[in-house]
């Protein structure tokens, strides 16, 4: 199991198909045997699936996740996933996806994942006025809270392989 990784097991097409919460109508966790570091906490964030701790899990990493999404409310937003939100998010490939959870009365954390096995630049056009909330925008690297430049609508993301970015729009 350690060289494994999520994405060897379930590949994106199966995330959509059959383990997402929209499909059944109620809200979805996983509880995995395989090793949860980064790169499964990725998949879990694109597809709006949360996680539970599990045998060989990264419990640091599951718990700074769960702390950036009580911080921003993901309980309270509508997701778009990466299968829907191209009007909104464009520059996606077949390794960079971006899911979005957007808050109704503005603002978005931006979920952006290198799904390959290689080093990734993500180069996106992003519908800001879409995601921000009312007054200034910032926008941050939510893990770390630097703010990240952009511009115009472009924003460009260097990452590691099986990795994500979590990026808060205000």
């Amino acid at each position: 199991y350690k060289k494994m990784i999520i994405h060897d097991v379930v590949p994106l097409d199966k995330w959509r198909a059959s383990l997402l919460a929209s499909n059944m109508g109620n809200s979805s966790t996983l509880i995995s045997y395989l090793p949860m570091r980064n790169r499964g906490l990725m998949s879990l964030l694109l597809h709006d699936v949360d996680t539970w701790f599990a045998k060989n899990s990264d419990e640091k990493a599951t718990h700074d996740m769960w702390t950036l999404q009580d911080e921003f409310g993901v309980e309270n937003t509508q997701f778009l996933p990466y299968w829907k939100n191209q009007a909104t998010v464009g520059g996606q490939t077949d390794a960079i996806k971006v899911s979005v959870y957007h808050k109704p009365e503005g603002g978005a954390l931006m979920i952006v994942a290198n799904v390959s096995k290689e080093k990734q630049t993500a180069s996106l056009q992003v519908d800001w006025e879409k995601l921000k909330s009312t007054g200034k925008q910032t926008i941050t690297d939510a893990q770390t809270k630097e703010h990240l430049q952009v511009n115009g609508n472009s924003i460009s993301l260097e990452l590691p392989p099986l990795d994500y970015k979590a990026i808060w729009i205000q």
